[in-house]
């Protein structure tokens, strides 16, 4: 049970925690901020280099002037475009920023080496002035690519921000109320809590009677039905095929009905306060081979090896001699149930450290996978495969 002080220690914890949380998130969008700016600022700076490009090939036609220059000018504009692409704010930046800029990107690559590529062809002023409006086109698709790719970044990255604002200010919001309430509510809550707990346990109570009860009632009628029918199975009464099916079937209802009410009753005994597990030292050979001679019979039906190995000898062990057969003869009933004719069931018992461990093997179809974590489940699947 927590007491007030606990409250307290974990109400501060709280606070502390969405205090970081909160540090965190603003930290991430101030940084989406400046990745947003310094994108910009390159985007910038590239089409003011582009239209000089442009305008510096003008100059070498109009003057006449070499085209070294201009080569000159293009190498460097080249080298800045893959800065921009491949440098600590590129590719991977963008792609943090925003997704649609990344095909956009793609775009603007074409664009780029379709400029470089005209004017890296270019031999003199004379080839240049031939594919002047070429190079025009492509110029102006680079800088329309990547204003709009400033557009695409922005918006993305308003977007992110205010969803960040979002995601600090409402669970901000909600854990202060919620903190307002466990400070200063929450002595009633417990309070109504501790008297809903003691009403379900007498509920359960109430419904462990009640289900003792009718598993009890239902005994009888089930005993009458199945000795009714175990009757005119063995009269010499001639029945149709069919017949003698449905009263194979009906005794094997009866079988299921019959275990699932002991099922019940034993479940209400476990989980009833008058259980008692009364132990006392037995030698485990005697004790085992006892509960094992029940099973020959049904072992040699199916030609099943039954074996029992208890090293070392004389072993002994504190248990509950009732309720401890019980568990030992649902094990080697599965056993022999699940294991196929000529198959090998052993029940062997061994000395590991403090322990003393008893298992029941068998080379029979196992239990599948996905109910190994239910087959301690009350009326679990696992339980009647």
């Amino acid at each position: 049970m927590l007491k007030e002080k606990h409250l307290y220690v974990i109400a501060v914890l709280s606070i502390a925690v969405l205090f970081f949380a909160n540090q965190f998130a603003v930290q991430c969008m101030v940084n989406d901020i400046e990745i947003e700016s310094q994108i910009t600022d390159l985007i910038s700076e590239q089409n003011t280099f582009s239209q000089r490009l442009l305008e510096l090939a003008h100059e070498v036609i109009d003057e006449e002037k070499s085209i070294e220059e201009l080569k000159q000018e293009a190498e460097v504009w080249n080298s800045l475009h893959q800065e921009f692409q491949f440098g600590d704010i590129g590719v991977q930046s963008m792609a943090h920023v925003s997704e649609e800029a990344v095909p956009l990107l793609r775009q603007v690559n074409i664009s780029q080496a379709n400029v470089y590529s005209a004017i890296q062809a270019s031999t003199d002023y004379a080839s240049l002035n031939a594919g002047i409006s070429s190079l025009s086109e492509h110029v102006q698709t680079y800088i329309s690519l990547m204003t709009k790719m400033v557009y695409e970044v922005s918006a993305h990255s308003h977007k992110h921000i205010d969803q960040t604002f979002i995601e600090i200010v409402l669970p901000t919001a909600a854990l202060l109320v919620l903190l307002f309430e466990f400070l200063f509510i929450f002595k009633p809550i417990t309070k109504t809590l501790s008297l809903r707990r003691e009403r379900l346990k007498e509920l359960n109570d109430t419904k462990d009677r009640i289900l003792a009860t009718v598993a009890h009632d239902i005994r009888g009628p089930l005993t009458a039905i199945q000795g009714t029918l175990q009757v005119i199975k063995h009269e010499d009464v001639e029945l149709s095929h069919d017949a003698r099916e449905l009263l194979e079937l009906s005794l094997v209802s009866c079988k299921n009905a019959e275990n699932l009410t002991q099922d019940l009753l034993d479940i209400s005994l476990l989980e009833s306060e008058d259980f008692l597990v009364q132990k006392e030292s037995i030698e485990l050979e005697e004790y085992l081979s006892t509960i094992l001679s029940q099973f020959k019979r049904k072992a040699e039906e199916k030609n099943i090896n039954l074996e029992l190995d208890i090293r070392p000898d004389r072993l002994e062990a504190r248990i509950d001699k009732h309720n401890f057969s019980r568990v030992i003869e649902n094990l080697v009933t599965n056993a022999l149930k699940f294991t196929e004719e000529s198959g090998k069931v052993e029940l062997n018992t061994y000395e590991e450290e403090d322990s003393i461990m008893i298992e029941v093997r068998d080379n029979g179809i196992g239990i599948p996978d996905k109910l190994k974590d239910y087959i301690f489940d009350k009326f679990s699947k696992a339980r009647r495969l």
